[in-house]
């Protein structure tokens, strides 16, 4: 018995090891345990605030356009560039709406395994759609021309030096907003008569083949989605697990600088209500990664340990 108790401490010694280690630590630091306390809170806050925005955009509808599109200053032209498509000039294009319905009517004629009847049908139904849809465009033409000449016209403003007076900024900042929100209307026509043409395509075939079939109208998520999402749900967990704190807490306060770069206080028509709670959290991320606070009740604690004991038989080897 007493050799077991030799080899393995009861669980009193082993926390009381622990505790011996944190205390050690806190002095070697010079850290007291209100402030290692005070770290851990401020750690759990701000890892449990990404975590949460993280999560929110897991869903299959987020989109990063709205916010992008709202950027100011002189970085606006790099943010607003991450959105695809943004005044919808190439959806509004229709030979190249045309082109994507036959590839998709092709593409369903083989997934449901379509017979030559069922074949001729779904020609049918897409020479239907499209006079359908050059209807459409015959009927909204003019307008397209105009909305494409006033995009002309946008762009061009922005190279000429009185872009920089500030009456001239007022005019460039509602113009883009009008401008990307103009085609929406139009996009949800098209949009409409894709899904139309989706529905009755998928109808031909066996519901458990149609089922699995790709779709037409889908929103599918840019880059910028998807770094958006995975670096803030990232960032929350490692902060939440105290593993890997410092590069964790970086790349969270560049995130958070790039968010305030989008609306730069130096800029015209900045919205800066959220701004200034934010670049508080950068530097609470900062503080977090300048501490090391994940070796405060954290993973840290024994990847720490284990990398100076990896590094001391390293040191051991070369002598």
């Amino acid at each position: 018995m007493a050799t077991g108790h030799a080899c393995s401490p009861p669980f009193f010694a082993r926390s009381q090891l622990f505790l011996n280690r944190y205390i050690s630590l806190s002095r070697r630091l010079q850290y007291t345990t209100l402030v290692i306390l005070c770290l851990f809170a401020l750690r759990m806050g701000a890892g449990w605030h990404f975590f949460k925005e993280g999560s929110k955009k897991l869903k299959p509808d987020f989109t990063s356009k709205y916010f992008l599109q709202s950027a100011k200053g002189p970085f606006a032209d790099t943010f607003l560039g991450m959105i695809p498509d943004r005044y919808g000039l190439e959806r509004l294009n229709m030979a190249r709406t045309m082109k994507e319905w036959k590839q998709y009517k092709t593409t369903i004629d083989s997934r449901l395994k379509l017979d030559e009847n069922k074949k001729a049908r779904s020609a049918k139904i897409l020479d239907k759609r499209e006079t359908q849809l050059e209807e459409w465009f015959s009927e909204y033409g003019a307008d397209l021309e105009k909305h494409k000449l006033e995009v002309k016209r946008l762009e061009k403003a922005k190279t000429e030096e009185i872009s920089e007076v500030e009456f001239q900024q007022a005019w460039i900042i509602s113009k883009e907003y009008e401008l990307q929100n103009k085609p929406y209307p139009w996009l949800k026509d098209i949009e409409g008569m894709g899904k139309s043409l989706q529905s009755e395509l998928l109808g031909l075939g066996d519901p458990k083949l149609a089922a699995k079939a790709p779709r037409l109208i889908e929103y599918k998520k840019t880059w910028v989605d998807h770094a958006v999402t995975w670096t803030t749900l990232g960032v929350g967990v490692l902060l939440l697990l105290g593993l890997f704190t410092r590069p964790a807490a970086l790349v969270g306060a560049g995130f958070l600088c790039s968010v305030l770069l989008t609306q730069p206080f130096w800029a015209y028509g900045s919205e800066l209500s959220y701004a200034y709670y934010q670049f508080v959290e950068v530097l609470a991320l900062i503080v977090l990664a300048a501490t090391g606070a994940g070796r405060f009740f954290g993973l840290d604690f024994f990847t720490e340990a284990i990398w100076a004991k990896f590094r001391r038989k390293s040191e051991t080897a070369e002598e």
